[in-house]
């Protein structure tokens, strides 16, 4: 089984889809409060990132995952105190849960060189890969944090 992360955006919503397309075994995992956000997603797992006491739990069948997890793009246009915190959160409980199961092998996708103004929806493939952008930086601290704690074997 395929693990996606972050399957609700637009990249992890598009491989989903080509995986299924291909009939491979995939499953998204979706925030909690994203529920039914994108209809042609049909296996998901809920998991709730904000409460770290909660442990996700992946398929004993899963192989391989795919993270594209990052906030909300929305969430940029109203930063509350607590947004690194959520970050940190969710990255961890995303690392816990593949060190945890029987995955082999992880892609960590990022695409924060492109995100130059989020809340206006302007990408660039020109934009320094030193982004000062509030999103683009959230997405580096994920990988820094990712590649610390992720188990070495994998």
């Amino acid at each position: 089984m395929i693990v996606i992360f972050g399957s609700n955006g637009y990249l992890g919503s598009t491989l989903y889809e080509h995986l299924k397309q291909d009939a491979l075994n995939v499953v998204g995992v979706v925030r909690e409060n994203e529920k039914n956000k994108n209809e042609k997603i049909d296996n998901w797992i809920y998991h709730d990132y904000k409460n770290p006491n909660r442990h996700l739990m992946l398929p004993e069948n899963s192989r391989v995952a795919v993270n594209f997890t990052g906030p909300p793009a929305h969430s940029f246009k109203h930063k509350s105190e607590n947004q690194e915190t959520e970050i940190r959160n969710t990255t961890s409980a995303i690392i816990r849960a593949i060190n945890q199961s029987n995955i082999k092998r992880v892609i960590n996708i990022s695409s924060i060189h492109i995100y130059t103004a989020i809340m206006d929806n302007v990408l660039s493939e020109l934009t320094s890969l030193n982004n000062q952008n509030p999103y683009a930086q959230s997405h580096k601290n994920k990988e820094i944090q990712f590649n610390k704690t992720l188990k070495n074997d994998i």
